[in-house]
């Protein structure tokens, strides 16, 4: 499923979400890609220059911390689709932080690159966008309840959320990374360089009707 926000967001190829949750790519790309396309520049073997200068955990030597673990790499290392599209290449991966107890890596590729966390699946898109605007993960529960959104944003940008009575409060950033949940927002704006982008939260999911009898 794929959700348009409030003036687009960095992200919104693909999604990696498994259980009572569903993934949803929060898109700003104008149309969904093929993936069945290959990179046109192949597996990424360095890191490209317009995300280096964006993530500054993208120029430091690799640590422990970067490599990723099995449930966020099942989603980058796949052969074929979103993984040859945008040419990732895992081993470029860098840890971004940890949001609401779920980690989150930036997984470089050559026209494109992914997010992946160890709880929630992930997504991947342009390398463009991902510079100027970071990347988003939003995810609805199948049974009901708030979505949350997991995101990383580039360096020196910030998040402010703002609930239903309109009061507007800072979003603390572990490293690059970042969550809001919908249970006390209903729009986020993340505020980078090249300006201010505001999105909505998805509307949670009502919890299905228990069948009669």
């Amino acid at each position: 499923m794929r959700l348009h926000l409030t003036r687009g967001v960095a992200l919104g190829t693909a999604v990696i979400a498994a259980g009572a949750i569903a993934g949803v790519a929060l898109a700003g790309e104008n149309a969904p890609p093929n993936l069945s396309t290959p990179s046109s520049g192949g597996k990424a073997t360095s890191v490209p220059s317009e995300l280096s200068s964006a993530f500054a955990i993208l120029r430091r030597a690799r640590q422990s911390s970067d490599t990723l673990s099995t449930a966020a790499a099942a989603g980058v290392e796949t052969a074929g689709g979103v993984s040859e599209h945008y040419g990732i290449n895992a081993s470029l991966a860098r840890f971004a932080g940890s949001a609401d107890g779920t980690a989150i890596w930036l997984v470089p590729g050559s026209t494109g690159s992914c997010v992946a966390t160890d709880t929630a699946g992930g997504t991947c898109g342009s390398n463009d966008l991902v510079s100027q605007r970071g990347a988003l993960l939003a995810l609805v529960p199948t049974s009901g309840g708030p979505a949350t959104v997991y995101g990383i944003v580039p360096d020196n940008a910030s998040v402010t959320a703002t609930d239903a009575a309109g009061t507007q409060s800072s979003i603390p950033l572990s490293g690059n990374a970042f969550s809001v949940s919908g249970a006390s927002a209903v729009s986020f704006t993340i505020h980078t360089a090249s300006g201010d982008i505001t999105h909505t939260l998805p509307s949670g999911r009502p919890a299905p009707t228990p069948p009669a009898g």
